[in-house]
């Protein structure tokens, strides 16, 4: 049966500090506080370091059953090598988020603004990835947003990352069995709170989505400013629950 998963980018933010963790957690509890409300989160900082494998270890003791940790691939692999070489890279990725076990979900690629579309290069890279994986793919530049990349997508399974980013949005294009949606905020990225009408909007994607049998992933990274995601995720977790008639 499909499943909706719905968190937030990273737990660790100083705004979730008194609005969505009460001031007497300490942070090293918040992870597990924040499994009480969620069951899934998008880990940010994974793009700038790989963790150690205890610390790995540790997040899933901190969890329960059933918790995904969808993992954001490391920038050298995305930012500095633009998907080049990738055969050692992706390797390493994989042997870093092992220690997470069934608890790891998606790996996130987010590919930088001003990078321009690269079709021989992304086929190269689609085809090192281990088919055991789910990958999505967050095309920042708007000369990835076509049939073409869309097309590559689907030939090896990978998903295309939907996403809001300040006042631009994707289509929202499927190109496997599952769906993938980032929410960086309306307006200014990475602020705001969004509207009923934008969650009632987003709610009836997933039903559809749902519908036709696939696994949801929804990330808030609204995360900034006065730290809405995980009201936000909530908002949007009861209203597919009324969709869904649970």
């Amino acid at each position: 049966m499909p499943c909706t998963h719905i968190g937030t980018s990273g737990w660790q933010h100083d705004p979730f500090a008194g609005r969505f963790y009460p001031d007497d957690v300490p942070q090293d509890d918040w992870l597990a506080r924040y499994a009480d409300t969620f069951g899934t989160v998008e880990v940010n900082n994974t793009f700038y370091q790989s963790p150690e494998p205890d610390t790995l270890r540790a997040w899933r003791r901190r969890t329960p059953d059933g918790f995904t940790f969808a993992v954001k691939a490391n920038q050298y692999i995305t930012h500095f090598k633009k998907l080049k070489d990738p055969d050692e890279p992706v390797q390493n990725l994989y042997r870093n988020v092992e220690p997470l076990g069934d608890a790891l979900g998606p790996t996130l690629f987010q590919c930088p603004p001003n990078w321009h579309q690269n079709l021989d290069r992304l086929h190269t890279f689609l085809e090192t990835l281990d088919d055991a994986h789910r990958h999505v793919f967050e095309f920042r530049d708007p000369t990835w947003l076509n049939e073409e990349t869309y097309d590559a997508l689907r030939a090896h399974d990978a998903a295309f990352c939907v996403y809001d980013f300040g006042d631009r949005s994707t289509y929202r294009m499927v190109t496997t069995d599952w769906a993938y949606v980032r929410l960086h905020g309306r307006g200014e990225a990475y602020h705001g709170r969004y509207t009923d009408a934008e969650l009632d909007d987003w709610a009836d994607a997933i039903a559809d989505w749902r519908a036709d049998g696939l696994d949801v992933y929804v990330y808030f990274n609204n995360t900034a400013g006065e730290g809405h995601a995980p009201h936000d995720a909530q908002r949007l977790a009861a209203r597919v629950r009324d969709h869904l008639g649970r």
